[in-house]
């Protein structure tokens, strides 16, 4: 599985595998599919923040 957090509004902290970097809107990251690497976004302010969200998952049946 392949996922991909967008940064829309506000600056947050994303937690890749052993790093913490800002992510301030326009910045992405796409985590390794390798089904290891740990991941998350932080919000240290109390104002709210707005990420976008994609993944590609494992191929299915198409709908009929």
């Amino acid at each position: 599985m392949e996922e991909a957090w967008t940064a829309i509004t506000g600056t947050s902290h994303a937690f890749i595998g052993k790093q913490i970097r800002a992510q301030p809107p326009g910045t992405s990251y796409m985590i390794p599919p390798d089904g290891k690497t740990p991941h998350s976004n932080i919000n240290t302010t109390d104002a709210q923040i707005k990420l976008f969200y994609f993944a590609r998952y494992r191929d299915h049946e198409v709908r009929k």
